[in-house]
């Protein structure tokens, strides 16, 4: 006699099953006024389980330094657009239905490469009565650090 048994039906899911969320940022660094992308997907004891991710819900701990935009699913893997609004680090919190709660961090990184000031320069700077009666002067861009920049197109400027 042989008995066959069969089981119909669905597998309820809970984070003591070793189901949590895995994520990568795309690129792995942050800049200011930049964006990216958030890949999230599923793990299984720690391997990639591709399984999509229902009811997720996600937020950031710190909008001035991080706002989510659009947020979309290809597959099993949601991509969550990422903007970079300042420099800082804020955490963004995951959670779905039977998933282990996830806060991803994220350090958004100055733009220290961009021009952010005038530098005039004068040689000589000063001028004695006896000496010579010309000299030059110079502007130039630089970074907040100081360091010199190119600018991105020409640029007029108005020395009056």
């Amino acid at each position: 006699m042989v008995i066959l048994l069969a089981s119909i039906g669905t597998t309820i899911v809970s984070a003591d099953d070793g189901y949590t969320f895995g994520a990568r940022l795309i690129p792995h660094k942050m800049i200011e006024n930049s964006n990216g992308i958030l890949q999230i997907y599923s793990l299984y004891n720690g391997h990639i389980y591709p399984q999509k991710i229902d009811d997720l819900v996600f937020s950031s701990s710190d909008s001035s330094i991080v706002q989510i935009g659009d947020v979309n699913s290809t597959g099993f893997i949601v991509n969550m657009q990422i903007k970079a609004i300042g420099p800082g680090t804020a955490n963004i919190q995951l959670a779905a239905p039977g998933y282990t709660p996830l806060e991803f961090p994220i350090t958004v990184y100055a733009d220290n490469d961009s021009p952010t000031k005038l530098v005039i320069k004068a040689t000589p700077s000063s001028f004695s009565t006896t000496g010579s009666h010309l000299g030059y002067y110079s502007v130039e861009l630089t970074t907040d650090s100081g360091q010199p920049a190119i600018a991105k197109s020409d640029m007029t400027i108005n020395m009056a």
